[in-house]
């Protein structure tokens, strides 16, 4: 029996890569408004530049692409894949399924792709069907679960804070208000070290503008100030009026540990 080598032309390849292009266009279109946030960084294994290109018209995203081994190689053993995502500044993450077959079963991906808000990320979109099999992710900043992680990816400019969320007397942030924003969220610890009846008074100014006031009792404490404005970039300060001596061996000069600071709806 002789055997037939069946060829296929070039044209029939580059047509069904458009045609599945097509597809992710009409998958991705109902996110554009998300999508078309400046500086969006997108992850996905395929047409990463194609998605970016078409669905923001002024300025292109920034796309990022998964297509081979070596993006999550680059992962830690011990590292779970919100905070390795969290490191590579990705704003809206497809997990499509060559990547759930591969990673559904890593404990790493465990707690993003089961619970994810739980994690500081949000489930967008569920696609389960014939031609696509994937999850959208979108990464959420106003929550305390990803302040830390802002923090430590240098998300925005910061002054005064260490990566675990301690402060100094003194801090500075850099953060976005929307539009839609109409409070400055301020949480945090003030500890219990030595002085059971220790105080300090937390002084809160908005670019140069005190906005804020109080005295703080060691504990838990939730600040929300009422904040008119424009969408911007806001200076906020954060000046405690004491601090104390974290116990041995850490012995870091501390006012507070914050739990969360941003403008929110």
């Amino acid at each position: 029996m002789a055997a037939m080598l069946i060829w296929a032309p070039n044209y029939y390849i580059h047509a069904n890569s458009e045609r599945r292009l097509l597809g992710f266009y009409r998958l991705f279109s109902p996110f554009q408004e998300i999508i078309s946030k400046p500086n969006t960084v997108f992850l996905t294994r395929e047409f990463s530049f194609e998605l970016c290109s078409f669905i923001r018209k002024e300025e292109a995203c920034q796309p990022l692409s998964y297509h081979d081994e070596a993006f999550f190689s680059e992962m830690p053993a011990d590292m779970p894949l919100e905070t390795f995502l969290a490191q590579k500044n990705v704003d809206l993450f497809y997990a499509d399924e060559i990547f759930l077959a591969k990673f559904q079963k890593d404990p790493r991906a465990e707690s993003l792709l089961t619970h994810p808000e739980a994690v500081g990320w949000k489930l967008l979109s569920l696609q389960n069907s014939q031609r696509y099999n994937g999850l959208l992710f979108k990464r959420l900043y106003n929550t305390p679960l990803s302040f830390l992680d802002n923090i430590k990816t240098n998300r925005f400019k910061h002054s005064g804070i260490f990566v675990d969320g301690w402060v100094t007397k003194k801090s500075s942030f850099e953060l976005n208000q929307t539009a839609q924003s109409s409070q400055l969220i301020v949480t945090g610890i003030i500890p219990a070290i030595k002085r059971p009846k220790f105080k300090s008074r937390l002084q809160i100014k908005i670019d140069g503008q005190e906005v804020a006031n109080q005295e703080l009792s060691m504990g838990k404490f939730n600040l929300q100030i009422k904040i008119l404005g424009q969408e911007r970039l806001r200076s906020v300060s954060l000046q405690f009026s004491k601090s104390q001596v974290l116990p041995a061996p850490d012995q870091r000069r501390v006012a507070a540990q914050l739990k969360f600071i941003g403008f929110t709806e």
